[in-house]
């Protein structure tokens, strides 16, 4: 489905970024106030990345590119949700 593949895009953007900011799953995790598990969670798309969480990891990251880049991505996932929602249940 169109999801996976944008929530699977989001979670490689997301451990890019993360990588790249040279800090663990942990670290990252604690500044979000969230357990390591559930953000390996995000990481490997089991869980749904959310606006707000997108957000905390982009400050936490200190990336404002960042910042932009995973919310849109967050956003357009969310809509195109929506959307199958309303093809499944039209009322």
């Amino acid at each position: 489905m169109i999801q996976e593949t944008k929530q699977k895009n989001i979670t490689k953007v997301l451990r890019g970024a993360r990588q790249k900011a040279g800090i663990s799953q942990a670290e990252l995790a604690k500044k979000i106030g969230m357990s390591q598990a559930s953000y390996s969670a995000i990481e490997i798309a089991s869980t749904r990345c959310g606006i707000i969480h997108a957000n905390q990891i982009a400050i936490a990251l200190g990336d404002k590119s960042f910042s932009q880049t995973i919310i849109r991505a967050v956003q357009d996932d969310l809509d195109d949700a929506k959307n199958e929602i309303k093809i499944i249940n039209p009322d």
